[in-house]
């Protein structure tokens, strides 16, 4: 079987990336890339959601956790379960974590990575330019977590 990267593919560091939703080759590439774990974010209704995707992980090698996340309400709550889930898996190595169209996944790993990885909201922010379009709820959000650029310099 060939391999290849899941769609919609950013490495943010050697540790964490994001995408969209994998097709079955994505995965043994994931492992080949030396990711140790998928945390999914995309919810059972949604249209790419591959029931499968448990097993898929597991011939690969690689530990799986599926969170779905509504984001039609973004809280805190949200993103402290969010957090909840990604902070042991970083720890035995590098981790995908993905929705449909790594819309979810982008917007939530921006918070993460400003709040608990230390990253500049700046180039954190330059980064969401390369990825799909964030819908304004997103922005807001941002901006209630504090990880903007501009609610870093009122800091």
């Amino acid at each position: 079987m060939s391999t290849s990267a899941p769609p919609v593919f950013f490495r943010i560091d050697d540790h964490i990336a994001t995408a969209a939703q994998p097709d079955a080759s994505a995965f043994p590439w994931l492992a080949g890339q030396g990711f140790r774990a998928v945390l999914n974010l995309n919810g059972p209704t949604a249209r790419n959601y591959r029931p499968d995707e448990a097993a898929l992980a597991a011939a690969a090698g690689l530990r799986y956790v599926h969170h779905p996340v509504d984001c039609s309400r973004l809280t805190p709550a949200l993103y402290e379960a969010f957090r909840e889930q990604l902070a042991p898996l970083l720890a035995d190595g590098p981790v995908l974590v993905h929705c449909a169209a790594n819309v979810k996944s982008t917007g939530l790993m921006h918070v993460f990575r400003v709040r608990e990885l230390g990253h500049d909201p700046e180039r954190a922010e330059a980064d969401l330019e390369k990825l799909p379009g964030l819908e304004p709820k997103w922005r807001a959000f941002f901006e209630q977590m504090g990880v903007t650029s501009e609610s870093a310099a009122a800091e």
